[in-house]
């Protein structure tokens, strides 16, 4: 399993199992190569983050963002909540 470390100095440290089928494809990464694919995946969900905010206002609604957990698992979650009335 792929694993990262904050060090005492703020930087991090990756690890993985260099044997491993799907990991040992980062033996031949460099730190660049390392930075570009966080950079590029927060980008990714910035963007999409982005996309889901404008379809909440195409809406007329709401975005919200969840961090669900619970003993067994933990995963997050938007919510593009719309057409609210109420029933009263």
């Amino acid at each position: 399993m792929i694993e990262v470390k904050e060090l005492e100095d703020n930087s991090f440290e990756i690890t993985w199992d260099e044997n491993d089928p799907v990991e040992s494809k980062f033996n031949t990464w460099t730190q660049e190569d390392f930075t570009n694919a966080i950079m590029n995946y927060c980008k990714d969900i910035i963007e999409s983050e982005k996309q889901l905010q404008e379809i909440a206002e195409k809406l007329g609604g709401k975005l919200e963002h969840y961090v669900c957990s619970d003993l067994h698992s933990e995963h997050q979650k938007f919510v593009i909540t719309y057409n609210a009335k109420s029933k009263g």
